[in-house]
């Protein structure tokens, strides 16, 4: 029998869990820990906040039902890192895998990014399920120093060149013998307080720089093994093609690839080996040479260009404007107003 509860619904059956005294609930310093034991599952979920824009989720579930959950990812979701340590889940994510469900399995860890996404995830009946899940916002993941961005995780590299970030979900691999360690002493950690803190702290650290060079191996040994044809290439210019006659709201990478009969990954590969950027790379280039253009005109707003060349947030667009030319939206526009107004 599957059990199927939108966010709402989990709320509501909690707070009935705790009126019955089915429910537990403990929240000291940086930790919160709710346990619930009912006759539809049987739940433990930790939550450590660490730094901030940095947390670690630790949920365990036990029930006789599949337990269906469905919910919304809105615009401000961290990156997620996942090791799944016990039983599977069944995961469907809008804009994710062509639309097709995907599973979470014990021994394998992933990592993604599904702001404002609908996900719906399903427990097997049945089965013990337990994951370690790192929240990093990408805020803090963007204080980090990348000096080399080929070292840097493909599908986070947008996020260093201009301030976005698609949404993705990427089956990383098994999770190593380092991982698994680190997994342990976490989930293990002799202390409390601030030593507790920076104990987990440290261990969260060593996680993302496990995977993160796990994925880059990964990307790398990707590349070394795929060739590009001559009618390949003509793929890729059409999908050059498809991407910037659609700048303003493109295609997902999955969807670009099918509309020219490619896999992602030889998309991928030939933007590097055609363009020598990456597919979202070159729509990052293409958007700020309009807006360049469109910040000449002075009837045109910063708010009205960044949503003429597909930013949703003025913000995002500002930041992404500004890492390219070296000045702000504003600053330019007024720049170029003043220098051809001197002209006139």
């Amino acid at each position: 029998m599957v059990q199927t509860l939108k966010i709402s619904d989990l709320e509501a059956f909690k707070k009935d869990a705790l009126h019955k005294g089915e429910m537990t609930r403990v929240h000291k310093c940086n930790e919160y820990i709710e346990t619930y034991n009912t006759q539809i599952a049987q739940v433990k979920h930790s939550t450590f906040y660490l730094r901030a824009g940095l947390s670690i989720d630790i949920f365990e579930l036990k029930s006789d039902y599949s337990i269906r959950v469905t919910d919304w990812h809105a615009t401000a979701s961290p990156l997620t890192l996942a090791f799944i340590l016990a039983g599977r889940s069944r995961v469907l994510t809008k804009g994710i895998n062509q639309g097709r469900h995907y599973y979470e399995t014990a021994g394998e860890n992933h990592l993604f990014y599904l702001a404002e996404t609908e996900e719906t995830e399903e427990s097997i009946a049945g089965e013990y399920y337990q994951t370690v899940r790192l929240r990093l916002a990408l805020d803090t993941l963007k204080s980090f120093e990348f000096e080399k961005l080929a070292t840097f995780p493909k599908d986070l590299q947008p996020l260093i060149k201009t301030g976005e970030l698609p949404i993705f979900h990427h089956c990383v691999g098994k999770t190593s013998a380092a991982m698994q360690l680190a997994l342990h002493q976490i989930l293990s950690c002799p202390y409390q307080g601030t030593t507790q803190q920076i104990y987990l702290e440290s261990k969260v650290l060593e996680l993302i720089a496990l995977q993160f060079a796990q994925l880059t191996a990964s990307e790398q040994q990707e590349e070394r093994s795929v060739k590009i044809s001559a009618s390949e290439i003509n793929c890729i210019y059409q999908a050059k093609d498809i991407l910037l006659r659609n700048a303003q709201a493109p295609p997902s990478l999955l969807m670009l690839a099918r509309q020219v009969g490619l896999n992602d990954r030889k998309l991928k590969q030939g933007f590097k080996d055609v363009f020598n950027t990456t597919v979202f790379g070159c729509l990052y280039e293409h958007r700020m040479q309009q807006a360049q253009r469109l910040l000449l005109r002075q009837d045109m707003t910063v708010t009205g260009v960044a949503a003429n060349v597909g930013y949703k947030s003025p913000t995002s667009f500002s930041a992404a404007f500004q890492r390219k030319f070296g000045l702000s939206p504003k600053a330019y526009q007024l720049s170029m107003s003043i220098r051809f107004g001197g002209k006139g």
